[in-house]
C-alpha cells in the first residue's frame, strides 16, 4: 500500500502505453504523408497533361498518324510556374506527357503519363484516365521507357528535352535466351550492334522485331533473314539501318511500319509480298533494285533523301500512272521509273526526250541499275550529255545507243549487259571505270581507250567490253599511238580464262587492272606463260619481275610465289580466292592490303627477309564472304616487331614480335 505516487511497475507501464501510442502516430503521420506526396505526384501530373492538352487544341502540335505514339518532354509544355509543378519527393528527372490520335471525332486524342523523379519514384506509361497513385513505385536504377507503344500502335515519336524530334519503332528488348528462341545473329564487338541473319518460322506470322538484345544494338536485318516464312505483319524498330537483299521478300505482308533512322533498303527487301501502301522514313537513301516488286503498291511518296532508287524498285503494282522519275526540283535529269515493264511493246524501252518542255540532259546514278531488261534495246534521247555511275549496270541490256552530245559516263554506268555493238561518240571527253566493262561486243568501241577534251588518247586503255574473254592479246599500238598505260581496274571483274599479253610498249599499270580474273597464265611482254603474275612496269618499258603488282589467276588452294619476287605491292593478292600462300625468303614487302579479301585459312609464314608489312595486309573479317576468316596463325621469322593490329584490322594495339593479336573474328597468334 502506498501513501502517494506511482510504484515502478506503474510508470514502466504508462512508458510502454506512451511509446505504443507514439509509433502508432509516427506510423499513421508517416502513411498521411507518403499518400500526400502520391496525391500529389498524381496532381502535378494532370497539370502538365491539361497544359499539354491545351496546346495540341491550340495547333501547336499536328499529331494525325493513327498508328504513333507521341512522347512531348515536360521541358517543352509551357507553365507559368514549373518549379513548383514538381514530384514532392524530388525534381523530374525524365517527364513525358504521352498523346495518342484516335479515329473518334468526339474525342479525337487519348493522353498518358511517364515520368521518373531524381529519387526514383516512378510511373510507367498509364493513361491519364487510370492515373492512380498507387502507380508510383520507386526503382532508381532504371531508365525511363519512352519508347514504349500506347495500344498496339508501332511507331512512336519522341519530343526530347531539346525540343527535336526523334522518331522510330518501338524498341522491343530481349535478352540472348529470349532472343535465341526465334533468331539467329551476330554481335558485332566493334559497334556493339547486333545483325539478324534468321527467323525460325515457328515463332509465328507476326513479328516484333527486338531493337535491342543483351544491351547490343539490332541494327541491320541480313539478306534472306525473313525470306518465305509467311509472315503476315512485321514491326521493325527504329534501331535498324539496314535491311537487306530479300529480307522479307516472299511473304504475306500486308502492312510494314518502316523506321526513321533506315537508311538502306537492298534489292528485292520486300519482293512477292501483299503491301497496299508503304511510307518511307526521312532518313532513307536507297530503295533498292526490286525491293517492292510484285506487291499490291498503289501510290507511295519518296522523301527528298533518298539519292538511289533501283531499276523496277516498284515493278509489277497496280499503280495508276507508271512515269519516270525526276530530280526534285529539276526535270532536266532522271534518276529511276517506277512502274511495269509491260507499257513498253517490242522490248524497247524508250526514255522520254524532255519534261513539261524541259529537255533531258542526265541520266542519274542507279537510275537504272538491275532493270532486268534481259534482251532489251535502250534508247537514251540524243539531248542527253551525261549518264551517271551504275545507270544501266547489270540490267542485261542487249543493245543500247549512244547519244550525240554525250559528254560523261561514270564508272560502272553499262557493266555487266549483253551489249553486241557499241559506238562511243567522240563528244565524249570523260568515261569512269568499269563503264564498259562485261559485256558481249563484237562490234565497234571492243578496247575501251581513255576520253579527254583533245580527243581519244590511244595511249591508255580504261576498259574492255568485248565478248571474247579467253586468251587475250592486248593491242601494242593504235593510230600511231603505242600503248603506255592501262589504268587501275580496265580488266577487273571479267572472268578472262586462258592468258593474256602485255606489250612491251606498257610503263603503267594501275592497280587492280587484272583483279578478279581466272587467268593461268601472264605474258607480261617477254613470252613468259609460267603463271598468272602481273608484274610492276619500268618507265622505259618492260617490266621488274621482282615486284609483284598483282595476282589474276583462281586459285583455291596454295599458291607459291615465285622465287624471283622481293616486293609484293600493294593489294597484290587483293580479292582473290587463295586459301593458303608460301611467300619466298628474299620477299622484303608486303604492301598494303596484298591479302585482303582473301579466304586465308591456318597459318601464313612472314620469311626473315620482310622488312614492312601494310596496314591491312592480312585483314580478318566475316561480313557477306569470308575474308580470312580461317587465319589463325602468323609464324613470324623475322625477328622484327610489327604493328598487328593495323595489319590484321584488330581491335586491340599489337605491336610486338610474337604473341596473340585479338579479333573480332577469332584471335591470331604470332609465333616464331
Amino acid at each position: 500500500m502506498r501513501e502517494n505516487g506511482f510504484t515502478l511497475i506503474e510508470l514502466l507501464a504508462v512508458i510502454t502505453i506512451v511509446g505504443i501510442l507514439m509509433v502508432m502516430g509516427f506510423g499513421a503521420i508517416n502513411y498521411i504523408i507518403d499518400n500526400s506526396r502520391r496525391e500529389l505526384y498524381i496532381a502535378n501530373a494532370k497539370v502538365y497533361i491539361n497544359a499539354a492538352r491545351t496546346e495540341v487544341n491550340n495547333g501547336n502540335y499536328e499529331f494525325y498518324d493513327l498508328d504513333t505514339t507521341y512522347y512531348i518532354h515536360i521541358n517543352n509544355i509551357e507553365l507559368e510556374h514549373p518549379d513548383e509543378v514538381q514530384s514532392p519527393w524530388a525534381p523530374w528527372e525524365d517527364a513525358y506527357v504521352v498523346v495518342v490520335h484516335t479515329d473518334d471525332n468526339n474525342k479525337p486524342y487519348k493522353y498518358a503519363w511517364a515520368s521518373k523523379d531524381q529519387a526514383g519514384y516512378r510511373i510507367d506509361l498509364e493513361a491519364e484516365d487510370s492515373l492512380d497513385k498507387r502507380d508510383i513505385y520507386n526503382d532508381s536504377d532504371r531508365p525511363l521507357n519512352s519508347k514504349a507503344p500506347y495500344g498496339t500502335r508501332n511507331n512512336v515519336v519522341i519530343i526530347g528535352p531539346d525540343g527535336n524530334e526523334i522518331q522510330g519503332s518501338q524498341v522491343v528488348e530481349m535478352t540472348k535466351e529470349e532472343a535465341d528462341k526465334c533468331y539467329s545473329y551476330e554481335f558485332i564487338e566493334k559497334d556493339k550492334s547486333v545483325k539478324l541473319t534468321y527467323y525460325k518460322k515457328e515463332c509465328g506470322p507476326d513479328v516484333a522485331i527486338p531493337g535491342i538484345i543483351d544491351g547490343y544494338t539490332v541494327k541491320e536485318i541480313y539478306a534472306y533473314t525473313f525470306y518465305n516464312m509467311g509472315l503476315n505483319s512485321v514491326v521493325i524498330p527504329g534501331t535498324v539501318t539496314t535491311i537487306g537483299s530479300r529480307a522479307f521478300a516472299n511473304n504475306k505482308l500486308t502492312r510494314v511500319v518502316l523506321p526513321h533512322g533506315l537508311i538502306t533498303i537492298d534489292s528485292e527487301a520486300f519482293m512477292k509480298n501483299t503491301l497496299p501502301e508503304v511510307k518511307f522514313p526521312e532518313t532513307l537513301k536507297t530503295i533498292g533494285a526490286r525491293s517492292f516488286k510484285t506487291n499490291k503498291l498503289t501510290g507511295y511518296t519518296i522523301p527528298n533523301s533518298v539519292s538511289t532508287i533501283g531499276a523496277c524498285a516498284f515493278c509489277d503494282n497496280p499503280i495508276p500512272n507508271p512515269s519516270f522519275l525526276y530530280v526534285n526540283g529539276d526535270k532536266s535529269t532522271i534518276r529511276g521509273y517506277i512502274g511495269n515493264l509491260s507499257e513498253f511493246s517490242g522490248k524497247k524501252f524508250v526514255i522520254p526526250a524532255e519534261k513539261d518542255g524541259v529537255p533531258l540532259k542526265k541520266i542519274a546514278s542507279s537510275s537504272f541499275y538491275a532493270m532486268g531488261l534481259s534482251g532489251w534495246e535502250v534508247v537514251i534521247p540524243d539531248t542527253v550529255e551525261e549518264v551517271g555511275s551504275s545507270a544501266f549496270a547489270q540490267s542485261g541490256i542487249s543493245k543500247i545507243n549512244m547519244p550525240s552530245h554525250l559528254k560523261t559516263v561514270g564508272s560502272s554506268a553499262f557493266y555487266s549487259n549483253s551489249i553486241k555493238e557499241l559506238h562511243i561518240p567522240s563528244s565524249v571527253t570523260s568515261i569512269g571505270s568499269l563503264a564498259y566493262n562485261a559485256n558481249q561486243v563484237t562490234t565497234g568501241d571492243i578496247w575501251i581507250y581513255n576520253r579527254t577534251a583533245s580527243g581519244i588518247d590511244y595511249s591508255k586503255i580504261i576498259g574492255y567490253s568485248g565478248a571474247n574473254r579467253t586468251n587475250l592479246v592486248i593491242p601494242e599500238s593504235k593510230n600511231g599511238q603505242d600503248l603506255k598505260t592501262i589504268n587501275g581496274s580496265a580488266f577487273r571483274y571479267l572472268s578472262l580464262r586462258g592468258g593474256i599479253t602485255i606489250p612491251n610498249s606498257v610503263n603503267s599499270i594501275g592497280q587492280l587492272a587484272f583483279a578478279l580474273n581466272r587467268l593461268d597464265w601472264v605474258d607480261n611482254g617477254d613470252g613468259d606463260k609460267t603463271g598468272p603474275f602481273v608484274y610492276s612496269r619500268k618507265s622505259g618499258g618492260g617490266f621488274d619481275k621482282s615486284s609483284l603488282l598483282q595476282y589474276a589467276g583462281y586459285q583455291t588452294a596454295m599458291v607459291n610465289i615465285p622465287s624471283n619476287v622481293k616486293r609484293l605491292e600493294n593489294y597484290a593478292f587483293y580479292y582473290s580466292y587463295i586459301k593458303g600462300v608460301n611467300i619466298p625468303e628474299g620477299v622484303t614487302y608486303i604492301g598494303s592490303n596484298a591479302f585482303n579479301l582473301c579466304k586465308l585459312e591456318g597459318s601464313v609464314t612472314i620469311p626473315s627477309t620482310v622488312t614492312t608489312i601494310g596496314s591491312g595486309a592480312f585483314t580478318k573479317q566475316v561480313t557477306w564472304t569470308s575474308n580470312n576468316g580461317g587465319l589463325n596463325q602468323i609464324v613470324n621469322k623475322t625477328g622484327r616487331s610489327f604493328n598487328w593490329q593495323a595489319i590484321t584490322n584488330g581491335p586491340e594495339a599489337a605491336n610486338f614480335e610474337t604473341g596473340t593479336v585479338r579479333n573480332w573474328y577469332g584471335d591470331i597468334k604470332v609465333t616464331k
